[in-house]
């Protein structure tokens, strides 16, 4: 039996992977059997239902997600192979399924990054006892899946993860963004609240990872230079601490023409924002991948991207790549995409090289089956192999 667990996905980009998923997997029931488990309610449960597949629905957050991880011995026969799509193993299956595991948590692999170092007291606390249980069962599975070769030979050289047992499935460029999906009225309403300057748009929440927060110290560089003719764009809640945060230092600083924020942006509307700005940033410490990537490519936007090991493997020649923490770094790389119309157009052309790269929607969801199917035959992972695995030390300060 195969059960593909869907318990840790809510929303954002592991939904739209999620529903994708279950598309593929309901043509190739012929080869598997299986059961999905899923949360109650929303767009899963409709999906599962319209496909007519066999589900366990799982209602009452988190108590209910508890008891029903650890009932699963009991659910479902020995040796079942559980493929969870994003997140560890559930609570009861150690031992009892060969655990497939998609890893997303690119922090856990790069110890040499204080990766919560914009964080003090107890919500800096709160994510590194999280990264610590992650740790742990992580683990614990038997197969593991990233989405980038990088993260993958992290797991291996640096993990010790048995190298038979960890694949790499690259993400797919999500038809959710698109040329064709731009509506031209909603548009126009998103360009009146913009200036004309160079709109280099940052699509992210109030994640500090982000590192939006360096925007006010770059936009000051700007002004230093008499540069004036870029306007950064961000989609941060009203409510969060760093909106105040950068609302403070904007206005503090006389540079607020330099930034304007939108809010947040309901996914069918990503499209047409991204079409009246003019480059995509993604200043991330860290990512295991970010659909602002193909977003940009997809939307024939100029891209640019914290200079890491992760960017260039994900981004190749498609982006351009800056130190987010040197503001000098930031504004030269400005400064040629505003003054040069050739080189904007050298790294649109290169994005769209990149994107062909990546597989399909149909080809990356049938390199998961295969997956599933190598892990079956390899079965679950020996405790020696297991003991194998050893975290390095992680950087406490920056």
């Amino acid at each position: 039996m195969t059960i593909v667990n869907l318990l840790p996905v809510a929303d954002g980009g592991g939904l739209q992977n999620a529903l994708s998923f279950l598309e593929t997997l309901a043509s190739a029931r012929g080869e598997l059997d299986v059961q999905v488990v899923a949360r109650a309610g929303g767009a899963i449960e409709a999906q599962l239902e319209a496909l007519s597949m066999t589900v366990h629905l799982v209602s009452g957050g988190r108590i209910g997600r508890l008891k029903f991880e650890m009932s699963v011995r009991k659910r479902f026969p020995k040796g079942s192979v559980c493929f969870t799509l994003f997140g560890p193993p559930m609570l009861g299956s150690i031992g009892h399924f060969v655990n497939v595991n998609g890893c997303a948590y690119s922090n856990l692999f790069y110890p040499e990054v204080c990766f919560w170092q914009d964080y003090s007291g107890r919500a800096r606390w709160k994510r590194e006892f999280i990264d610590r249980a992650r740790r742990k069962f992580t683990a614990l599975a038997d197969f593991w899946i990233f989405e980038t070769e990088v993260l993958s030979g992290r797991a291996i050289e640096l993990c010790h993860f048995p190298k038979e047992r960890v694949k790499t499935v690259k993400m797919a460029a999500s038809a959710l963004v698109s040329k064709e999906l731009v509506d031209t009225d909603l548009a126009e309403k998103y360009s009146q609240r913009l200036s004309s300057r160079f709109k280099v748009l940052f699509l992210s929440g109030a994640n500090r990872n982000k590192r939006v927060q360096n925007l006010p110290q770059i936009a000051c560089e700007l002004q230093d230079r008499g540069e004036s003719g870029v306007q950064f764009v961000t989609t941060l809640p009203v409510e969060s601490d760093l909106f105040a945060e950068l609302s403070h230092h904007f206005k503090d600083s006389k540079l607020a023409s330099y930034w304007v924020n939108i809010g947040p942006v309901p996914q069918s509307e990503a499209s047409s924002l991204i079409s009246v700005c003019d480059a995509m940033a993604t200043f991330s410490r860290l990512e295991s991948f970010s659909n602002n990537f193909v977003e940009a490519w997809r939307m024939g936007k100029a891209l640019i991207v914290t200079d890491a090991d992760w960017s260039r493997a994900a981004c190749g020649k498609g982006a351009y790549y800056v130190d987010p923490d040197d503001a000098v770094s930031v504004v030269d790389t400005l400064t040629e995409l505003t003054s040069s119309e050739e080189s904007l157009n050298a790294m649109r052309f290169a994005g769209q090289q990149m994107l062909d790269t990546y597989p399909s929607v149909k080809q990356k969801n049938e390199l998961y089956i295969q997956c599933i199917k190598d892990a079956e035959v390899l079965g679950p992972c020996s405790s020696s192999l297991k003991r194998l695995i050893k975290w390095p030390s992680v950087k406490k300060n920056p």
